[in-house]
């Protein structure tokens, strides 16, 4: 557990590092801290704890906003932030605070709000909606149809159900899923670094 805490730490003074950077080394390096997070988090959830899972959760979320792009008509001003909501996990909402803080993505500063219920949802860029959600997916996707929303969540069968991305655990390896059919209806333009990475899935049809 001594070394991979100490990985954890590694990481992510790597990736508050990479926001001093700029320029194409700047992506190149956010890319390779990307890859870096993926091999560390071997035996996450056996090892270390829900913590450590949130915070490499908190790190991945942060890498999304760098590798989609949202239509210019989701924000008012080039200036105006991108806002992530997070529903139901105050734990991974003040971890991806502490990640985010005093950061900008593309030029956009990063705003986390914390909801109690999908009902206090405003606009949004990201929406997380975290496992103790599960009864409420189908109302949350109807909720955010048709928005150009990336719809993050940990629930199995989330991506097939119509959300953007979804973590999952393969053994003791945290992992995510995309489909691609729920990015283009929101109008986002998931690169392919990323795409890359991850495992896709279609969309189940009722």
């Amino acid at each position: 557990m001594g070394t991979l805490t100490m990985h954890i730490k590694t990481l992510i003074k790597l990736v508050s590092s990479l926001r001093l950077q700029k320029g194409a080394r700047y992506r190149l390096s956010l890319s390779a801290a990307f890859l870096l997070c993926l091999f560390w988090v071997t035996n996450v959830q056996a090892q270390v704890g829900t913590t450590a899972e949130y915070k490499f959760k908190a790190i991945f979320l942060y890498n999304f906003l760098q590798f989609v792009d949202w239509p210019q008509s989701s924000f008012r001003e080039q200036s105006s932030p991108i806002v992530v909501n997070v529903l139901g996990n105050d734990m991974l909402g003040n971890l991806l605070e502490e990640t985010v803080k005093n950061d900008t993505v593309k030029g956009h500063p990063v705003v986390v709000q914390q909801l109690a219920t999908i009902e206090d949802s405003a606009a949004c860029h990201v929406l997380f909606i975290s496992r103790s959600e599960e009864k409420n997916l189908k109302t949350i996707l109807r909720k955010i149809k048709g928005k150009s929303i990336l719809a993050v969540s940990e629930t199995d069968g989330f991506a097939q159900m119509g959300g953007t991305i979804n973590f999952y655990f393969e053994g003791n390896k945290l992992r995510f899923e995309i489909n691609l059919e729920s990015a283009r209806d929101a109008d986002l333009v998931v690169s392919s670094k990323l795409i890359r990475l991850a495992k896709i899935v279609d969309q189940k049809t009722e």
